[in-house]
């Protein structure tokens, strides 16, 4: 993967959008506070989507990192959830490799309406993550990929139709749902620009150049698509919307 990428209109308006804080606002409902809270900056407002592993996860569930544990528990707290994240193992080195993913809730036993082995885990390549944070000097990046496959679960849970074809479409949107919870880190203080700076320089990086054995040419979206649904996100949260209004469903 190359980082480093050309940096867009999109990543503009949200600079400007950061001047302008926290003086913006907008016309949708205010989120709903959570209390409590802790010194580790976990969010102190939540969109309650309760997603909960039902069963034992199907493939290998590695111990996450402790940085790796801090920010899903930080994206569990906004969404009201208890998704478990899992480093990769032998079983799915090949899927994994250079990603994080997500499956089917109804996987593998393809019964509508079951929430099954595929519900409520992220697995990820947990060197990726790594270079992540070492080449970009910044936790954002990783953790918006974190962000983006947790908005696969959210998907589901509000009952998206996650078979949508294109298949860009659903990925877009949880491009969009990731941005929504940058939104609130840039709202909340606590990210910095040039963290932003190398999360939008990401979405662009990982933006399809070509096909995989499991997934379609150009799935993902383009650089320019990528860039925009994640502003779109920050927008959404900065101008006060809920997460079906700054990124609705398919």
């Amino acid at each position: 993967m190359v980082l480093g990428m050309q940096r867009l209109t999109s990543f503009l308006v949200v600079m400007l959008m950061w001047t302008v804080l926290p003086g913006c606002g907008g016309g949708g409902e205010s989120p709903t506070p959570q209390t409590g809270g802790d010194t580790n900056n976990v969010p102190t407002v939540s969109f309650p989507m309760n997603i909960v592993p039902t069963v034992s996860p199907l493939f290998q569930c590695g111990d996450p990192s402790i940085r790796t544990q801090a920010a899903i528990q930080k994206l569990n707290s906004f969404w009201d959830s208890k998704v478990r994240p899992c480093a990769c193992g032998k079983d799915l080195e090949a899927q994994c490799q250079g990603n994080a993913l997500v499956f089917d809730p109804k996987f593998p036993a393809g019964i509508p309406g079951s929430k099954g082995h595929g519900y409520g885990y992220i697995y990820y390549d947990a060197k990726f993550f790594q270079t992540l944070d070492a080449v970009t000097k910044s936790d954002l990046p990783a953790d918006t990929v974190l962000a983006h496959e947790f908005g696969h679960n959210v998907m589901i849970e509000r009952g998206d139709n996650i078979f949508f074809r294109p298949f860009k479409i659903g990925e877009l949107t949880a491009d969009c749902l990731a941005g929504f919870y940058v939104g609130y880190q840039i709202q909340s203080e606590q990210v910095k620009r040039d963290d932003v700076t190398s999360t939008f320089d990401l979405a662009c990086a990982i933006g399809d150049p070509g096909s995989s054995f499991w997934f379609e040419s150009g799935a993902h979206g383009t650089c320019g698509e990528r860039a925009s649904a994640l502003a779109q996100g920050i927008d959404g949260f900065i101008n006060e919307l809920r997460p079906e209004q700054a990124c609705p469903r398919i």
